[in-house]
């Protein structure tokens, strides 16, 4: 390829142009080609061109359009895609379908792509229209480039939507071997931006093999990404039946501020799109696709026939018309006796069903409600169950018998749940065959609330990687997504799966397996049965290590062990698993040991929403009369706190017990505590306060609005000296604390930007472009009063902005205080003061100095880094009283003008907004960097824990908390 001189000639244009042409192809004889393809494609192609590898890699590579279909019948269509790079892959693309047609190839009959189809067209690559065999359509080329680059800049997220194995290497990975090279973990893959690096270093390779020099790389792209993948093993055949691993990562990385990345950085994830990154990238792995606001895309993949079309075809429907109504032994739940009476009255309605699948197929079909209902469980809890129409459980049915074959050969072996020819006897034999091979413990959990508690957001990604089809993900997840109908309630769901629903089954292992391989990868033996496990082990040091890994391993997708649940016992103590009783070798069958919940629903099911007082919800929130359990930031352990209604917390048993109205809200041993946090008079026994003193476990003491009132402590655990010490010597360093400001006031301005995002205007637009500007800037600052000038920019902007948005009866017209002069503005006083209460207990917990900040000026009776750190969660104030005028929970009324006091709220008012604002700091909320939704509380607990690492010396920089 000839490369212009011209100063202005990026390096990346070196890959262009990019040809491309799809081949529909047919069967001729049966083929297995696995769940990828993309290995033994890409070897089919490499042998019928004749092209040397090396040669093959500099200029081609092709997307598998049909990956997931893992066998194919005589008759049955193929659909593919081959991309080629400038003049010599432009050649060779129009060799290839005369090189298809005359294949005199000797092939191994074991291979899925040989001499066993012939070609039926050649199409346009994103529209799939036929075009003649000599045109070899254009895919990308410079100018196409900067059109799409202009399309991707106007988006506010892109996603990158993996669509085959992708490999990237970990930090120190020459100290791995083999696949332990590459990153499995989320955190290795955003370290340094990783993710990014690879597709840069995958393109300045192929550049370099096209004969261009590339210069130095620049700093990349510093962006927000959010990462939901996860490692799946694939393999390939080669046309010497050797097999190679072909595993590596699937699922999504959604870049949160598009518009900061630089033009180079962005180029080459357009570009990276077309010709896959990573390695092994010629045999079709590492190939992604970017998506945009509302699924918006540059261009279209279209197998050439979906997932939807294989399982609504008339025989797969009266299959599983036969299943359903006949209830075979496969179906794992008991509907109605009503029900189940009329659907042996029913016969085989060909027409109907077939009516509705049509609908389903044009996109046209609304799922309907679910019938609720519940069953009593041996140990007498109470099952919810969520059953769709019959007509609607046979359509679900169908595709279940579609995807479950094919998805069920990429899951783990040691999952044993609803899946063909596994049972629980099975478990029972290899539970007594471990125990003759030398185990003596086990780790015995299962997950809490899991079928209530799952993410459909998670779910969807997953589907999406490995079926690659917008159809059928969207109808499943509107199956999954449909409401209750309950003693003549309908309950909306935000999450988890409908127990009743035939899909719900494969889908629960689909989202489990990536828990059951970073387990099994870990060396665990693992035991799992839908949402029941156990780990058997040979010591319990082994036990209790699984424990650890299982716990980080289902925090990873959003999930968490039920503690109740939660033993290491030795074989000879006996456990209870899956309908046996297992002491020592022996293992008898036994009924269900009664659960302390016999009798109530699952506390997040459909159920329990549908029966909850309505009188009692409004008056106070659910989840603000709940502890919030933190995350063990701390090596001694997890931070409790509790709000809400007074409770009574004791001891029992060498177990912290906290309970409300005989209610027992949560226990846990009292060496798994670092310390406790009571916003509010509760209280708390005497023998419980001793228990905590001889445990080293701190109790502090709050008002409900935050305030601190103090702590019972042992003194001689204390350490708050040194470490304050340690944090005045660091704030006054002026380098160090203004690279936090700089961390805590970009926080600031992104919230600021978010809060507007969504709102559309010509102020709105102006204001957000505005911020975007001093984004910019606050990384170029070098002195607090610069940091102090771009602040205030962009929140003279922003304030500007709000006026539009705040009812003109408020008669708001910008930021003020002491006294605030309106409505808004003392809803916004009164917020910051409770906001500045709860992040200055906070520090006080953790032992910090809230005295002494690093970007507010010290006051007397003025905790600076209080102000600090709440500087990135202001906007949850500020949304919150925006909330409350625009939707009228406040009105005029309730407020009044008192001249030099300024403007004042009722009581009532008070008690109203107190009300909202502890609601917005309890509810859940996701950090940027994805990970579990944990209240605000939390939040502000990570990132003074953050602080504290800092000033301790065990990291080298502080990163200010920002949202999703």
């Amino acid at each position: 390829m000839q490369v212009s001189s011209d100063v202005e000639m990026k390096w990346w244009q070196a890959l262009l142009p990019v040809y491309a042409l799809s081949f529909r192809m047919r069967f001729t004889q049966p083929s297995y080609p696995g769940f990828f393809h993309q290995g033994s494609l890409s070897a089919w192609l490499r042998t019928v061109l004749g092209s040397p590898r090396e040669e093959y890699s500099k200029y081609m590579t092709s997307d598998a359009l049909e990956s997931g279909h893992r066998r194919f019948a005589a008759g049955e269509e193929y659909r593919f895609t081959v991309f080629g790079m400038g003049e010599r892959g432009k050649e060779y693309l129009g060799q290839l379908p005369a090189a298809i047609m005359t294949n005199q190839s000797e092939w191994d009959n074991a291979m899925p792509f040989r001499d066993n189809w012939q070609l039926e067209s050649i199409e346009h690559w994103s529209s799939g229209e036929r075009i003649s065999n000599n045109e070899i359509p254009l895919a990308l080329d410079a100018h196409l480039l900067e059109d799409e680059m202009a399309f991707w800049r106007q988006q506010q997220t892109i996603c990158l939507r993996i669509q085959s194995p992708l490999r990237v290497y970990r930090s120190r990975h020459k100290e791995f071997k083999g696949e332990l090279r590459y990153c499995r973990d989320v955190a290795d893959l955003k370290d340094n931006m990783r993710w990014l690096i690879r597709v840069d270093d995958t393109l300045r390779k192929l550049a370099e093999d096209h004969g261009v020099s590339t210069p130095p790389r620049q700093t990349l792209s510093d962006v927000a990404a959010d990462i939901d993948l996860f490692w799946v093993n694939a393999s390939n055949t080669d046309n010497r039946s050797k097999k190679q691993s072909m595993s590596g990562l699937l699922g999504k990385i959604t870049i949160q501020y598009p518009d900061l990345l630089t033009d180079e950085s962005l180029a080459l994830l357009v570009i990276g799109q077309y010709l896959g990154v990573g390695q092994l990238r010629v045999f079709g792995n590492g190939r992604y696709q970017l998506i945009g606001n509302d699924e918006a895309c540059s261009f279209h993949r279209q197998p050439a026939t979906g997932w939807l079309e294989y399982a609504m075809s008339e025989d797969n429907l009266r299959v599983a018309w036969h299943a359903i109504a006949n209830k075979s032994e496969n179906d794992w739940v008991e509907y109605p006796k009503s029900e189940k009476r009329a659907d042996h009255d029913l016969d085989w309605d060909r027409h109907g069903l077939l009516a509705r699948a049509g609908k389903l197929l044009r996109g046209e079909y609304q799922p309907p409600v679910l019938h609720g209902f519940f069953h009593e469980d041996a140990d007498g809890g109470l099952r919810p169950l969520a059953a769709p129409p019959l007509s609607d459980r046979v359509m679900q049915r169908a595709v279940q018998q579609i995807i479950s074959p094919t998805l069920d050969t990429m899951m783990n072996h040691c999952s044993y749940g609803y899946r063909s020819g596994r049972s629980r006897y099975q478990v029972c034999d290899l539970i007594q065959r471990l125990h003759r091979e030398g185990y003596r413990w086990v780790f015995e959990s299962d997950i809490r609330s899991f079928f209530d508690t799952l993410n459909w957001d998670k779910l969807r990604t997953r589907l999406y990687s490995l079926l690659s089809d917008a159809h059928t993900v969207n109808a499943i997840i509107a199956w999954m997504q449909a409401p209750v109908q309950y003693k003549g309630k309908l309950v909306e769901r935000s999450q988890g799966l409908p127990q009743g629903s035939p899909l719900s089954p494969v889908l629960a292992n689909l989202m489990l397996d990536d828990f059951d391989h970073d387990l099994t990868d870990a060396g665990c033996r693992l035991i799992r049965f839908a949402d029941d496990f156990v780990i058997v082990a040979k010591t319990k040091e082994v036990a209790e290590k699984g424990g650890v890994l299982a716990e980080k391993a289902l925090l990873d997708v959003g999930l968490e062990l039920n503690q109740e649940k939660t033993h290491i016992v030795p074989f000879s103590d006996g456990f209870r698993f899956l309908g046996f009783m297992f002491v020592d070798g022996m293992a008898v069958e036994c009924s269900a040991k009664r659960s302390e919940r016999a009798g109530k629903p699952p506390p997040k099911s459909w159920l329990a929403i549908a029966e909850a007082d309505d009188e009692s919800k409004q008056e106070q929130p659910l989840r603000s009369t709940m502890p919030v359990t933190l995350s063990p930031y701390e090596e001694r352990g997890q931070m409790l706190i509790f709000c809400g209604k007074p409770s009574v917390l004791f001891t029992r048993a060498g177990r912290v017990h906290v309970e409300r109205d005989d209610e027992c809200l949560f226990e846990s041993p009292w060496n798994h505590l670092g310390g406790i946090v009571l916003f509010g008079r509760h209280h708390i026994t005497t023998p419980a306060m001793l228990e905590a003193l001889a445990h080293h476990v701190p109790i502090h003491l709050a008002s409900s609005s935050g305030k601190y009132k103090g702590m019972i402590f042992n003194p001689h655990c204390a350490t708050s000296g040194e470490l304050w010490l340690a944090q005045q010597h660091l704030f006054s360093d002026d380098r160090s604390a203004l690279q936090a400001a700089i961390s805590i006031v970009d926080a600031r301005i992104r919230h600021m930007r978010e809060t507007l995002r969504r709102r559309k205007s010509p102020i709105m637009d102006q204001a957000y472009q505005s911020m975007g500007v001093s984004l910019r800037k606050v990384t170029t600052v070098d002195s607090r009063e610069q940091l102090n000038g771009v602040e205030g920019n962009a929140t003279r902007n922003y304030f500007e902005a709000l006026r539009e948005l705040v009812p003109k009866v408020y008669g708001f017209h910008g930021r003020n205080r002491r006294p605030p002069k309106d409505p808004f503005n003392a809803l916004l006083s009164l917020g910051y003061m409770q906001l500045y209460a709860h992040v200055d207990a906070l520090l006080r917990v953790n032992g910090l100095l809230p005295e002494h900040g690093f970007y507010h000026q010290r006051k007397s009776g003025h905790a600076a880094l209080a102000s600090d750190l709440m500087e990135p969660f202001r906007h949850i104030v500020e949304r919150c009283a925006l909330s409350m005028l625009q939707r009228q929970k406040l009105k005029p009324d309730d407020f009044t003008m008192t001249g030099d006091k300024g403007c004042r709220m009722t009581a009532a008012a008070r008690r109203v907004y107190f009300a909202k604002l502890s609601e917005a700091f309890y509810t859940p909320v996701q950090a940027a960097g994805g990970g579990k939704p944990v209240p605000i509380l939390d939040h502000i607990h990570h990132q003074s824990i953050a602080v504290k690492l800092w000033v301790g010396g065990k990291t080298v920089s502080f990163e200010a908390w920002r949202m999703r």
